[in-house]
């Protein structure tokens, strides 16, 4: 039971990192400063991540990583929509 916990806690706190980014890039309009080939990494560690979650059959890795991948995917849109 620990471990689930755990693993939930792990699954929140990594999937609201990038909240405040996104609401600041889409408020401000401005991800200058947002480098694309960081975006496009996070997307593709997040679908490795994805893989392997499906592979261990782990609850906490699917739902971090397909919150992620939405995350990277709406990130990577605001980058070349506003860049």
């Amino acid at each position: 039971m620990l471990i689930k916990v755990i693993g939930f806690l792990a699954t929140f706190t990594s999937t609201i990192s990038l909240v405040p980014q996104l609401l600041k890039s889409y408020e401000t309009k401005s991800v200058s400063d947002l480098s694309i080939w960081m975006l496009w990494n996070f997307l593709f560690s997040s679908i490795l991540w994805l893989i392997y979650g499906f592979m261990i059959a782990s609850q906490a890795v699917i739902i971090a990583n397909v919150i992620m991948a939405l995350f990277s995917l709406w990130m990577l849109r605001l980058k070349l929509k506003y860049d």
